[in-house]
């Protein structure tokens, strides 16, 4: 009997739709056919709007159907009660899980790598080349102010849980056991039940297989390096699930995306698949010559080219990796960790404020998504974001357990709707080194958060307030101009160190496997 009313009311909707598409509220889009929306006879959507595109329009349609939002079918005259209604929330749940569940999920991370160095959002001097980027970008949503933190782990377990480094105590690179990612904390997987999920590439969580592996928290299966760096990117430990490591020969760049499109090729259902590129992260060494375009001499010294070529050598194999799925189900995620080390900033960065500090150079990083939700592809979205949102983000376009204790805000929003209120008032970065040991008076933290003008930043020991910062990056993106001491911007500089406050001295309480955040 479901089976019959499912497909009643996906016929009457797919009529509807056609009928009336100026009216119908699908995040924004216009149908061009019902009969291919609601194809009867599968029960299920096979097609979006706007050329095709698959997901969350037919999702969102569905729902606004049922709940009787968008002028579309219902079963009686008026709003349902009594059973009618139970029976509404009955369907409601049905399309959540007949539908939703179709979304698969790539998320790509790229080692060392700023907005500076990836051509589409047109900010470095002299980008290298990176055709499938830019491609990706034309087919998605741009995020032009999103945060990193300073460096690698940190961001990693942002990603992984949803919660900031002073929530985890994943502050700096992870070195040791007291820095690793802890077993309390959730990790995408662990909310996502019954669905595959991978994790192919860097790790950099724990320095050992026991503590704080993929496997542990949650990873069915996983292939590449735990450490940080490799020593060479022609020879590096690749360890598996079972926890044993071998020497591996092959690119690192290459032998990641095969180890991500051996195990794309094996799944028969949807699945999350995490891809942590080393790259362009040193040593910098020139990548396989069929890979980019630049002209290199062996183990070049021209460190700023080879870094040039490592990323269009990432790019070409992005591309590879891209072909191998189904983007028409998958939703594309590609961000960066950090900046780049000083090394290779280039205008209009500073060298002295790159990876490792809290600045632009080191937290302002590509994030590009794409995939069937995507509505107005190819446009840049302006409002702040920050890493930690990727957790919920992928939760909600998975279907997963959305968990309270999370400093995660998702960006599916921004999906479906182009011109959209900012969802977050504030955007957090910090890093810092265990006090043990260090000079009392060297800063062992640093922390800057922004609105979607300003940006405060306060450098802290142990024990006390070092220094603090303050710029306008509507008007000095690049921070050049210090206006702490300037009294026009008093009140917007005690608002942010009063939202800095709240947001470490915040209680929590709950009791899910880690506490809710208020």
């Amino acid at each position: 009997m479901v089976s019959a009313v499912l497909c009643h009311f996906f016929a009457e909707a797919g009529k509807k739709c056609s009928a009336d598409r100026a009216r119908s509220d699908m995040s924004g889009l216009a149908c061009r056919n019902g009969a291919e929306i609601f194809p009867t006879p599968t029960c299920r959507p096979a097609h979006a709007c706007e050329g095709g595109r698959r997901g969350l329009p037919v999702w969102t349609a569905c729902l606004s159907a049922l709940r009787g939002r968008s002028g579309g079918p219902r079963f009686a005259a008026d709003r349902a009660t009594g059973d009618h209604a139970m029976l509404l929330a009955g369907l409601e749940a049905l399309l959540l899980l007949a539908l939703w569940p179709q979304q698969n999920v790539l998320l790509i991370v790229a080692d060392d790598l700023g907005v500076a160095h990836v051509g589409c959002y047109g900010i470095g001097t002299d980008p290298p080349p990176t055709p499938n980027l830019d491609a990706l970008a034309r087919r998605g949503v741009r995020f032009a102010n999103a945060w990193s933190m300073p460096c690698c782990s940190p961001t990693r377990a942002c990603i992984q849980t949803g919660r900031y480094p002073f929530r985890t105590s994943v502050g700096n690179s992870t070195l040791n056991s007291a820095s690793c990612l802890q077993a309390a904390e959730l990790t995408i997987p662990e909310v996502l039940p019954g669905i595959p999920c991978a994790a192919v590439g860097k790790w950099h969580l724990d320095v050992t297989w026991r503590r704080a592996s993929p496997f542990r928290h949650g990873y069915q299966y996983y292939r590449g390096c735990l450490a940080g760096s490799l020593a060479s990117y022609y020879w590096w430990p690749s360890t598996t699930t079972s926890g044993a490591t071998s020497l591996d020969f092959g690119y690192a760049t290459t032998r990641t995306v095969d180890d991500a499109l051996a195990w794309l090729a094996r799944q028969r259902t949807n699945w999350f698949c995490y891809v942590a590129l080393n790259a362009p992260h040193v040593p910098y060494q020139a990548p396989p010559p069929h890979l980019h375009s630049y002209t290199l001499r062996n183990n070049s010294s021209d460190v700023k080219l080879t870094y040039k070529a490592m990323i269009e050598a990432l790019d070409t194999e992005l591309g590879r990796l891209l072909s191998g799925i189904d983007e028409s189900r998958t939703t594309v995620i590609f961000v960066g960790d950090n900046g780049g080390d000083d090394r290779i900033v280039e205008p209009p960065f500073d060298a002295s404020r790159a990876k490792g500090t809290v600045y632009e150079g080191g937290v302002w990083v590509p994030l590009i998504v794409a995939g069937p939700g995507v509505t107005s592809p190819g446009r840049a979205e302006h409002a702040i974001v920050n890493v930690v949102d990727l957790y919920s983000t992928i939760v909600e376009l998975m279907g997963g357990r959305q968990e309270t204790g999370v400093d995660s805000v998702s960006l599916v929003p921004y999906l479906r709707r182009k011109n959209l209120a900012p969802r977050r008032q504030f955007s957090y970065t910090e890093t810092f080194t265990t006090p043990s040991g260090a000079d009392a008076d060297e800063p062992v933290f640093e922390r800057a958060i922004r609105d979607q003008r300003f940006k405060f930043v306060q450098l802290a020991t142990d024990t006390d307030i070092a220094e603090e910062h303050f710029f306008d990056l509507d008007n000095d993106r690049y921070e050049t101009i210090d206006l702490m001491g300037d009294q026009r911007f008093a009140r917007s500089i005690q608002r942010l160190r009063a939202a800095l406050m709240h947001l470490l001295t915040a209680e929590t309480s709950g009791s899910s496997k880690h506490p809710r955040v208020d």
